[in-house]
C-alpha cells in the first residue's frame, strides 16, 4: 500500500450457520480457514479491515445453533476471521443477545483473547470509545443496531443494563402491553386482530414486521448524540458508524435507514456503513466532497443464504468489499473502490467466499458463466447506479 494512503476496508455481514459448523468440524474442534481463503489477499492488503460479526462466540459445543435464527459459533470461527485479516468487528446487531448476557460477554472475552478489536456491545458501563491511530490517521469507530431480536430470544434488557448494547431505538416490543399482544397472538383471536390493526393503522408500524417496527425513545437518541459527540471530542480524522438497520432482503434502504444515516452525516460522521439487510444496497457519494460516504448495505460477506438455504432469488450470496483510501496528509477520501464477492459451495458441504471475478474465471460452463456474469453486473449496478460492460476484478466508485 502507498505510504501516503491509509486504506480502510469494510466487509458485509459475517454469519456462522449450522451447515458451516458441520463442514468445519474436525476430530479435535473446527477449522474455518477455507471459508475465507479466497478473499484473504483482498483483506491483508488493507491497513484496517472492519466487519460486522453477526454471531455470538460461545463455548457451548453441540448446541451452537439452537434455532434457525439463534446463532452461536466456536472461538475457531473468530480466529479464522482474524487470520483472514479482519482487525475490527462491530458487535451491535440483532443477534447480539441470541445467547443472552452470558453470550454477549463470552463474545467480547474471546475477541479480546484473539486480538480482534470490537465495539457496539459491552461488559461494563464504563467502556471506552474505539479509536485507532496508524500512519498519522486517527479513526473513531461506533457501532449501533436497530434491535436485538428480543421478540424471538426473549432477552429484554433492564433499564439499568441498556448500556450493554448500542441501540438506535428501544428493543422491539419493549412495551409490555404490545409484547403481550404479539407474543400471545396465536392464542387469542382478539390479540391477533389487535396486532393486525397496529400493522395497518399505527404510523410507525404500517406494513412492518415486528423486527422492522419503530420503537422510538428520547433516551436512545440522546445516547447516540452523546456517543458521537464523545467520539468527535477525540478529534478523529475519520469517523465511522457501523449501522445495523433496516429490513431483511428489502430491495432498497428504508426511509428510516436513510433518515438515520442523514442524521449521523449531519452530526459529522464520515463513513456510514450499513449492514443487516443481507443484500447489496446503494452507495451514496453525493456528499463525498464533504469527506462523507454512505453505503446502506454491503450484503453477506459469509452466510449460507442463497447457496445452501433460502432465499435463492435475492442475490443474497453476493456482497461488496468496500475500500476507502484516505490521504494521510490531507485526511481526505482520495479514492473508493470495491470488489463484488460471491459465496459458493465448498467441497465439504459448507460455503466459502471468493471474488466473483475469480469465480467467473474458473467457470467452464458457458450457461453458468453467463448467469454469474449477469448477477455480478447486477450487483455492481445496484451498489454504484452504473452497469459496466463486463465484470472486473475491482471497481472504482470514486476517485478525487
Amino acid at each position: 500500500m502507498d505510504e501516503g494512503i491509509y486504506k480502510i476496508t469494510f466487509t458485509g455481514d459475517i454469519l456462522c450457520k449450522k451447515q458451516m459448523l458441520e463442514s468445519a468440524r474436525t476430530t479435535d474442534g473446527y477449522d474455518f480457514g477455507s471459508v475465507f481463503a479466497g478473499v484473504r489477499h483482498l483483506l491483508t492488503d488493507s491497513d484496517l479491515v472492519i466487519g460486522n460479526l453477526e454471531t455470538p462466540i460461545i463455548d457451548e459445543d453441540g448446541d451452537l445453533v439452537r434455532k434457525r435464527i439463534s446463532f452461536g459459533a466456536p472461538k475457531e470461527f473468530a480466529k479464522a476471521i482474524h487470520d483472514a485479516g479482519v482487525h475490527v468487528v462491530s458487535t451491535a446487531n440483532n443477534h447480539a443477545l441470541d445467547r443472552g448476557i452470558e453470550g454477549l460477554e463470552s463474545t467480547i472475552e474471546k475477541l479480546d483473547e484473539i486480538g480482534i478489536k470490537h465495539t457496539g456491545t459491552f461488559k461494563s458501563p464504563e467502556h471506552g470509545e474505539l479509536t485507532i491511530e496508524e500512519k498519522g490517521v486517527k479513526i473513531g469507530i461506533l457501532s449501533y443496531t436497530y434491535g436485538t431480536n428480543a421478540h424471538h430470544n426473549k432477552v429484554y434488557l433492564e433499564e439499568s443494563e441498556e448500556w450493554r448494547v448500542n441501540l438506535f431505538q428501544k428493543q422491539e416490543l419493549h412495551n409490555p402491553v404490545l409484547r403481550k399482544i404479539f407474543l400471545k397472538r396465536d392464542d387469542s383471536f382478539l390479540m391477533r386482530m389487535m396486532d393486525r390493526l397496529y400493522c395497518i393503522f399505527h404510523p410507525l408500524y404500517i406494513g412492518k414486521s415486528v423486527g422492522e417496527r419503530r420503537q422510538p425513545d428520547s433516551y436512545e437518541r440522546e445516547r447516540l448524540d452523546k456517543d458521537i459527540d464523545k467520539m468527535m471530542s477525540h478529534d478523529p480524522d475519520i469517523s465511522v458508524m457501523c449501522m445495523h438497520i433496516g429490513g431483511q432482503y428489502n430491495k432498497k434502504p428504508s426511509h428510516y435507514s436513510k433518515e438515520t444515516a442523514e442524521y449521523m452525516r449531519k452530526k459529522g460522521v464520515n463513513l456510514i456503513i450499513g449492514n443487516h439487510e443481507h443484500v447489496i444496497h446503494e452507495a451514496d457519494i453525493s456528499h463525498i466532497g464533504d469527506n462523507t460516504l454512505t453505503a446502506y448495505c454491503l450484503g453477506n460477506f459469509v452466510s449460507t443464504s442463497g447457496v445452501l438455504e433460502t432465499p435463492y432469488d435475492k442475490n443474497a450470496e453476493y456482497s461488496c468489499l468496500l475500500h476507502v483510501m484516505i490521504d494521510t496528509v490531507t485526511k481526505k477520501i482520495k479514492k473508493v473502490t470495491y470488489n463484488i464477492l460471491v459465496i459458493e459451495k465448498d467441497p465439504e458441504g459448507g460455503v466459502r467466499t471468493v471474488n466473483s471475478f475469480d469465480r467467473l474465471q474458473r467457470e467452464k460452463d458457458p450457461e453458468k458463466r453467463n448467469i454469474l456474469g449477469h448477477k455480478t453486473l447486477s450487483a455492481v449496478a445496484v451498489f454504484s447506479g452504473k452497469r459496466p460492460e463486463k465484470p472486473l476484478e475491482e471497481y472504482v466508485l470514486f476517485e478525487g
